[in-house]
């Protein structure tokens, strides 16, 4: 478009110049009126005169559309000097037209000059020769007539020039601009690149750091390793504790089982035995069959709760099969995690080894600490000891239950056995002999029952010997219990404080990411902008190429358009050759006064060519500065793509582990949710064992008061019986030893039942304040389990957020890692590619250092560039200035020879009368323009020359563009290579990224474990 419109300027001008060659070809022709009436009128010298003012103004016409001329070529030549800044290129190309237009300008000076001598020779001539003035005419008509024709020739020339520089002036501005706004832009994305570099060094600065903490905070992991694994050992220890004192207590257990089931055995014989005895005073065989019926029915229900005591039994020992084959999986469980730990730890081992030197002094701590975590531990396993004991108890409670429903039921039967007593009274006496052969058995009975009491008293005292023991025990516990408790508030007050670190820990890690995302999502942007201005760089080239093929186009155009116009002028040359012998004489007057106006030209041309040569040169060191800049934009990204790529893997890797943080957060808030759960139904186990042992103590209370009412009926009934026997003559002496014995063996059963009520009672009480003082542990250790179980949670759910953060710095870990050996390979394949043998870290200082050195050099140089180019803009405004002084001196220069011209006016006047003279001086002079004709045509071959010069030059500059093309195929070649060594860099990353995963499923793995470990670890604490 800019080229269509330069030549729609072109053409404009070539048209206002031939209306203005149109013009001074009608004064040309009126002059020819003139002179053809001059001839008609020669005899007169007044027409002379006339004729030769006409000429003189025809002369002055002439020489003002000179002044004209010279005033146009002076400002073309102005804006030149204005804008040979901006066409450094163009003008290299066109010095060889600018040099083939100097030597037109010199002809045409030269023959400005001819025909100023000639005319003033005609002036000389005229006013010597007034009489020849129709020859001279005739003669001066025809070489005037060559003259305007060599006028018009040498106008429409200069038309040309002035159009052909006014491209050149419009195309050079263009290309300027071009060149100037491609340089800022460059110098622009050079800034940003050293910005970017400047920013991506103080990343690296806080990723060291960064890595630094990181390792420090694995030190500490490496550490809480081995504690957790000394944990484990002591774990182990624990368990095989724990089996040795479940296996002891289930032998425990099952000895007071089979106690219990001797002295329940023990009890039911004696109540048979006691109802047996009521049955032989009662003498009735169908209450003894009924007796015997009750028998096997109370029979049939121990057998029935023997059996239910032996499923009891067999589910407490499939309960205990179950958890030790539990115990032994997650034995089998912690051995293989234990192993799999020994393997990481022998791959570790050789990181470990540097770091044991600093954790020594941390395994003491954390030996003490965690030997008051096995002091706490142990005291929860008393209490769940404890827990089991109770549990014990309370199925004992069953066990009694089960006996005063007995006792309930046996009272409901004495209760109807002394309703038929009281019919079956007046029997008893008719029967008395047959309870006298009942006697020696009754006496026999009394034996066995007093050794049944010696028994009962024996196991009494045995029973006061456990309590007094258990009470002891119970009391040891609690005072353990309570110096438990405050260790275990010490405990919770130093977790708490590490909590609180942890959690200022976990938020500065957060802050840290939020920070290190921010600082990825800007050189991302960054990189989106630089890929947008690449874009928009391969656009522009595009462009300028399509310009420079569509320049190609309209420079053969013109070219053709020149050959064409060369014909022309060969044949135009060809007529004017026979009238430039006439005007010969006229041109060399002309030369004179052109003389002067040449060697102002060639002074003007010698300023040119300065210009021109510092605009080249300037042109060149621009050129330069533009490979360079692009060639360090070209290195910009490269590494901007490099660090783009890696940053893009590192959001994603970021990205994957986040949602394996989620992932690992929701499996946490449900393991949370079934430990609540589990914390709730434990604490309505407890509520209900309460509520039980309440019911039960008021049924036991209910029991007791039936007792001692069925015992006042029966001593009731025994008075009758008393009165009975009185009645009895001869067999009350018998009847009241046996009623004695019967009695006293009733008083020590009444007195051991006593005892045993008060022992009952005292153990009732006793278990009522151990219930309570066990109630208040209880609720001491519900509230510090409560405690400890918020605790736990909160340290669960710190341990989680320390796991998540412990995922998340293994991440940033890992992403780390990844920068490092990303960071490691770049470093290394840097050093490829300078020695390609250093590979520690001395030259990677080396070379920091260097790339710091070419910073402050590049710096430097940039300065040291602003200030050249500060000094050439000062240089090429003291050129402006000298050329803007050089310009109006030549303003001055023309208006002294405008003052010239006016002198040479006034000597025309005079020189009118010579013109006679010089009449005989035309011969001459058209012999002269003969010659000169000669010379016009070897001008002509040369103007050919000339021609195939620029044909030269259109090739020269094609070649320029093949080479042009050449670059941007090596520019491709080489963003091609940059394309494979990025997939290589894809590949290697790919290969990394794959070892990474294989790391965080491996760590992941682990975690699993361990989680798995602390979840069987706190299931194992709650039992």
């Amino acid at each position: 478009q800019k080229l269509e419109a330069s030549e729609k300027e072109y053409h404009r001008r070539i048209s206002e110049k031939e209306n203005e060659l149109r013009r001074v070809a009608k004064k040309l022709s009126e002059l020819k009126s003139i002179t053809e009436e001059s001839e008609e009128q020669e005899d007169t010298e007044d027409t002379a005169m006339s004729q030769g003012d006409g000429l003189l103004r025809d002369i002055e016409s002439y020489q003002l559309v000179k002044n004209n001329l010279e005033q146009s070529v002076q400002q073309l030549k102005a804006e030149l000097a204005a804008g040979q800044e901006r066409a450094a290129q163009v003008q290299l190309q066109l010095t060889e037209e600018a040099d083939r237009l100097r030597a037109e300008l010199q002809q045409h000076t030269n023959t400005f000059r001819d025909l100023q001598a000639q005319l003033d020779q005609a002036q000389q001539e005229k006013m010597a020769f007034s009489e020849e003035l129709k020859g001279v005419e005739d003669r001066r008509a025809e070489y005037e007539r060559s003259h305007v024709a060599i006028l018009e020739e040498g106008r429409q020339r200069e038309s040309q020039l002035a159009q052909e520089m006014l491209l050149l002036k419009s195309q050079a501005e263009q290309d300027q601009s071009a060149l100037q706004k491609r340089c800022e832009a460059l110098e622009r994305d050079i800034e940003e690149i050293r910005q970017l570099a400047e920013e991506k060094q103080a990343q690296i600065i806080k990723l060291t750091s960064e890595a630094e903490d990181i390792r420090r905070e694995q030190r500490l992991s490496l550490s809480q390793l081995e504690e957790s694994r000394q944990r484990e050992t002591e774990l182990m220890q624990q368990l095989d504790l724990l089996k040795s004192q479940t296996e002891q207590e289930l032998s425990v257990q099952l000895e007071k089982y089979t106690i219990l089931e001797k002295n329940a055995g023990e009890s039911r014989l004696l109540a048979e035995e006691k109802e047996a005895e009521v049955s032989r005073l009662n003498c009735k065989v169908e209450e003894l069959g009924k007796e015997l019926q009750i028998s096997k029915s109370y029979l049939e229900e121990s057998r029935q709760r023997e059996s239910q005591l032996e499923q009891d039994l067999t589910l407490l020992k499939s309960q205990t099969e179950q958890g030790q084959v539990q115990l032994l999986e997650k034995c089998r469980a912690l051995e293989s995690s234990l192993e799999e730990f020994k393997r990481s730890d022998q791959e570790r081992q050789s990181v470990v080894a540097k770091l044991t030197s600093e954790a020594e002094d941390l395994r003491r701590e954390l030996q003490v600490k965690s030997s008051q975590l096995e002091e706490s531990r142990q005291n929860e396993l008393q209490l769940t000891q404890e827990v089991q004991l109770l549990k014990s108890q309370i199925g004992d409670q069953s066990a009694l239950l089960e006996r005063c429903e007995c006792l309930e039921r046996s009272i409901e039967d004495q209760r109807v056995v002394a309703e038929e007593r009281q019919t079956e009274v007046l029997r008893l006496t008719s029967e008395v002999e047959d309870l006298r052969k009942d006697l020696e058995t009754n006496i026999s009975q009394l034996r066995e029952s007093k050794q049944r009491e010696s028994h009962l008293i024996q196991e009494v005292e045995h029973l006061k010997s456990q309590l007094e023991q258990e009470q002891s025990t119970h009391q040891q516990q609690c005072d353990h219990l309570e110096k438990s408790t405050e260790e275990i508030k010490k405990l919770a007050e130093e977790k708490l404080s590490e909590v609180v670190r942890l959690t200022s820990e976990a938020e500065n890690i957060q802050k840290e990411l939020q920070t290190n995302v921010a600082q990825l999502e800007e050189s991302r942007q960054r990189e989106s902008q630089l890929l947008q201005e690449v874009q928009v760089l391969k656009s522009e080239r595009a462009q300028d190429e399509n310009e420079l093929l569509q320049r190609c186009a309209a420079l053969e155009n013109e070219a053709d358009k020149a050959k064409q116009l060369a014909e022309e002028r060969q044949s135009e040359v060809i007529r004017l050759a026979s009238v430039v012998e006439r005007l010969q004489k006229e041109m060399e007057t002309n030369l004179a006064s052109l003389g002067e106006s040449v060697q102002r030209e060639s002074q003007l041309t010698e300023e040119m060519q300065l210009l021109k040569s510092q605009t080249a040169q300037d042109s060149s060191a621009l050129l330069e500065r533009c490979r360079a800049l692009e060639e360090e934009v070209g290195e910009a990204r490269r590494l901007a793509e490099e660090r783009q790529l890696e940053m893009a893997e590192v959001t994603s890797e970021a990205e994957s582990l986040r949602k394996e943080f989620q992932m690992k957060a929701a499996q946490l808030e449900e393991s949370r949710q079934r430990e609540s759960q589990l914390a709730h139904e434990m604490q309505l186990s407890k509520s209900q064992t309460e509520q039980d042992q309440s019911t039960l103590l008021e049924r036991c209370s209910s029991l007791e008061k039936e007792v001692n009412e069925a015992r006042q009926l029966v001593a009731e009934r025994q008075s009758e019986l008393a009165k009975l026997t009185g009645e009895l003559g001869d067999l009350r002496k018998e009847l009241q030893t046996n009623l004695f014995q019967l009695e006293e063996s009733r008083q020590t059963e009444s007195q051991l039942m006593h005892e045993v009520n008060l022992l009952k009672s005292q153990k009732e009480q006793d278990q009522s304040a151990l219930l309570e003082r066990c109630k208040a542990l209880e609720r001491q250790v519900e509230e510090i389990g409560q405690l400890s179980e918020e605790k736990k949670s909160e340290v669960a759910s710190l341990t989680c957020e320390a796991s998540g953060l412990h995922n998340q710095l293994e991440s940033a870990l890992s992403e780390l890692r990844e920068s490092k050996q990303r960071e490691s390979q770049l470093m290394e394949e840097m050093n490829s590619l300078k020695l390609q043998a250093e590979q520690a870290q001395s030259a990677l200082l080396e070379e920091c250092k260097a790339l710091k050195d070419n910073v402050e050099v590049l710096s430097v140089q940039k300065q040291s560039e602003v200030a050249e180019l500060q000094s050439e803009v000062e240089v090429l405004q003291r050129e402006l200035q000298t050329n803007s002084t050089k310009i109006e001196e030549s303003r001055q220069r023309e208006s002294a020879l405008m003052q010239e011209v006016e002198g040479l006016k006034a000597r025309m006047e005079e020189d009118k009368n010579m013109l006679r003279d010089q009449g005989k001086a035309f011969e001459h002079d058209v012999e002269e323009a003969k010659l000169l004709s000669e010379e016009r045509r070897s001008e002509i071959s040369r103007l050919n020359s000339e021609i195939g010069d620029l044909r030269s030059q259109l090739q020269d500059s094609l070649s320029q563009l093949e080479e042009s093309r050449q670059r941007e195929s090596q520019f491709m070649q080489e963003l091609n290579s940059l394309k494979s060594q990025k997939e290589q860099d894809q590949c290697m990353l790919l290969n990394m990224q794959e070892n990474l995963e294989k790391e965080v499923k491996e760590t992941r793995f682990l975690l699993e474990e361990k989680e798995a470990e602390i979840t069987r670890i706190t299931s194992e604490a709650e039992k």
